[in-house]
């Protein structure tokens, strides 16, 4: 694995682990934790939409394959429901 590779899959992991501690909380201690989800998410719909050909000012590498703008286009969308879904908690418990 590369440097980068490993950095992602310790990102990941740190998130998974934030998520199962987050289940011990009550709802209103929660909402730390959609703040932080909510803004990896946003990140990496950005990150997929620039993949998918359709954010090219965040620059644009020229051997992305179909295949990897496939990626982009299906996980983009997936990204944006999770940073709304994760919004909507963060209102729910602020009310």
């Amino acid at each position: 694995m590369l440097f980068e590779q490993r950095q992602g899959a310790i990102g990941f992991t740190a998130v998974a682990a934030g998520a199962i501690f987050g289940l011990t909380l009550g709802l209103v201690e929660r909402n730390p934790l959609h703040f932080v989800f909510g803004v990896v998410a946003v990140l990496m719909m950005l990150i997929n939409a620039n993949q998918a050909g359709w954010l090219p000012f965040f620059g644009k590498h020229p051997k992305v394959s179909q295949n990897g703008k496939n990626v982009g286009i299906v996980f983009t969308p997936f990204w944006l429901a999770v940073a709304l879904f994760n919004w909507l908690a963060s209102s729910y418990v602020m009310s």
